[in-house]
Formats: C-alpha cells, structure tokens, sequence
C-alpha cells in the first residue's frame, strides 16, 4: 500500500476504523507521500457522509447539481 502503485492503477482506497484509530493521520501519511512522488493530479481525499467531487469539476461553492 505505501508503494502508492494502486493510485497509478485508479485503484480506490476505503479506510473503515473506529473513531479515533487514526484514519485521518495515516491517509495524510499517504497523501504526504504522493505529494512528494508528484502524484497531487492522481490523488484526492474524501471523507464519508460528503458528496464526493468529480477531479475535473471547479469548486462553484456548493454541491454538484446546484442543489
């Protein structure tokens, strides 16, 4: 997993742990590390209960749709 060759493949990444397990501070690991490989284009983080966002859509400050 911190070979980060599943983000090349689009592979997804589902983390399911009781709160405070430390989620958060692995997958930030995991971000840190694709930010120094210059994987930032391939890589985004989302947290569960949000609406995802499509990689290619601009922020227009609410959700997709126009809800």
């Amino acid at each position: 997993m911190t070979t980060l060759e599943w983000i090349g493949r689009a592979e997804n990444l589902v983390i399911a742990r009781p709160s405070g397990t430390g989620k958060s501070h692995f997958t930030e690991g995991l971000a840190q590390a694709a930010i120094e490989k210059d994987m930032r284009q391939d890589t985004r983080f989302d947290r569960a209960g949000r609406e995802p966002r499509s990689p290619d859509r601009h922020d227009r400050g609410g959700p997709a749709g126009g809800r």
